[in-house]
Formats: structure tokens, C-alpha cells, sequence
């Protein structure tokens, strides 16, 4: 989610406005949301500001989501970055978006950025798709704490890009960890089943292993855990021409949601 600057005032070149078009197609949860803005060198003025972002909701009223002191430089331009988390969320959940407010405390002149994006690690709300679901005990794919022999399941599993020994995740910028999934458990007769075609095939298994115990023979393998439904995960990359650029992509089926047996 990330979209340039739309300045509405200023004040004593001190406030900054901004507002980011962001919408959502179904239930989601919020994870982290930061803004990040592309703040110009300062040849003249401090290179250390204290910086507040407020969340707008009326004319008048302001909330403050965070105060950070941004180290800039005289030479460079500089990536500097905020957590706008709670009015991301709000903003999905309802409130009317109003943008935000830019406050340099210190600052004697405009610090109007050159380029601000808002970045969201954001998931389906798996929760409220499943109470509202009538098949909610046959779609349940998480796995339940306690169960010694779990079936076939959804596990949490974190992956840390800054840790991937890859070339090209030097490049991103957000996020630097989400949320994966990965799917594992036994496939029992008749659960779960991703599709007709693993249904038949766990029958299968089931009949030919009886036969080779008495023919001594490989059989045919059951149902295998593996992921349903996969989701796509918004990439903020660094652009590789112009560093001073980001790209924001969608890489698909990046996010395990539902597991099966197939």
C-alpha cells in the first residue's frame, strides 16, 4: 500500500498533511503498518528533529501516534520511518480517513518530504470468516494446542527476510518478517479432503495396502498436508535503478491460509 504525498497545507512550514487512499475487499487484521518518507538533505538547517505524526479525525482534532527524533543528513537523502499501526487498523475497520499530520518540532523551515508511502503487513481475518461460515468444524485447519497427534493442520511459522542468505532480500524494505504458515499432520481416511481426486486416492491407498501385505508390492501413497488456499503478500522493494525510489509488488501465494489433505 503505498502512494505519494498529497500536501493539503502547511503550517509555519512546520506541518505537514498526507493522506493515503487505503482500502481493503474483505476482513483483515493488521499486523504493522509503517509510514515512511523520503526526507531531502539539510544543507542548512539541524540534522537531528524531533518529529511527531498525528492521526487526523476532524477539523480540529488530532491524535498522536507516535514522536520519533529522525538523525538526517546534510548531503543525502534519507529513508525515515513511523509506526502508523492503530490508524491503519482504524482506518480498515470503519473510521473515516482524514490522513495524517506531519509535525516538525524543531524545524526553522519546510521538511516537506519528497516521497512518503505507507507500507501494511495485513492478513485475511481468518477468525471472522469462520464464524460466519457454515462449515466452520470442516474449513477449522489451525492447529489446536494439546493434541498429541494432530491432524493435518496450519503451523505458525515467522520468516525473518534480513535472515535468508539471498541476494535480493537486501532489497526489500517491508516487511522484514511475516507471518508464512506452513502446513503439517496426519491425513487420516476421510478428512479434510482438498479436492474429490485425494479422496479417491486415500480410498485407494487404504484397499491397495491390504493387497500388499499379501502380494508384497508398493502401493499407492495416502493424502498428503499440504496448503488450500495461499495468499499474496505486498513487497515495498528498494528500486534497483534508483535508490532513492521504492516499488511496491504483490508476490502471490506467499501466505499459508488454509491446509488440506491432497
Amino acid at each position: 500500500m503505498g502512494h505519494k504525498k498529497q500536501i493539503w497545507w502547511k503550517k509555519k512550514d512546520v506541518a505537514v498533511r498526507l493522506k493515503f487512499p487505503i482500502t481493503a475487499t474483505e476482513q483483515v487484521e493488521v499486523e504493522n503498518a509503517q509510514l515512511r518518507i523520503l526526507v531531502p538533505p539539510q544543507p542548512q538547517g539541524p540534522t537531528t528533529v524531533r518529529v511527531q505524526v498525528n492521526q487526523i479525525l476532524g477539523s480540529r482534532r488530532t491524535r498522536l501516534l507516535e514522536e520519533r527524533t529522525f538523525y538526517l543528513s546534510k548531503n543525502f537523502t534519507k529513508w525515515c520511518e513511523v509506526d502508523v499501526t492503530s490508524a491503519v487498523q482504524s482506518w480498515l475497520s470503519g473510521d473515516v480517513n482524514l490522513g495524517l499530520e506531519l509535525v516538525c518540532l524543531d524545524c526553522e523551515s519546510n521538511l516537506s518530504p519528497h516521497q512518503a508511502a505507507i507500507t501494511s503487513l495485513i492478513y485475511p481475518d481468518i477468525r471472522r470468516v469462520r464464524r460466519s461460515s457454515p462449515y466452520q468444524s470442516e474449513r477449522r485447519t489451525d492447529c489446536q494446542k494439546g493434541k498429541r497427534k494432530r491432524k493435518c493442520c496450519r503451523q505458525n511459522m515467522k520468516v525473518n527476510f534480513t535472515k535468508l542468505e539471498f541476494p535480493e532480500m537486501n532489497f526489500i524494505v517491508e516487511p522484514k518478517i511475516y507471518e508464512a504458515g506452513y502446513c503439517h499432520g496426519l491425513c487420516p481416511p476421510n478428512y479434510n479432503h482438498a479436492t474429490n481426486h485425494s479422496r479417491i486416492q486415500s480410498l485407494m491407498h487404504q484397499m491397495e495396502r491390504k493387497n500388499a501385505k499379501i502380494a508384497n508390492r508398493k502401493i499407492i501413497p495416502k493424502a498428503c498436508c499440504a496448503p488450500s488456499k495461499l495468499g499474496p503478500l505486498e513487497i515495498l522493494l528498494i528500486n534497483k535503478d534508483d535508490p532513492s525510489k521504492l516499488l511496491l509488488e504483490k508476490w502471490d501465494n506467499m501466505i499459508v491460509i488454509e491446509c488440506a489433505c491432497s
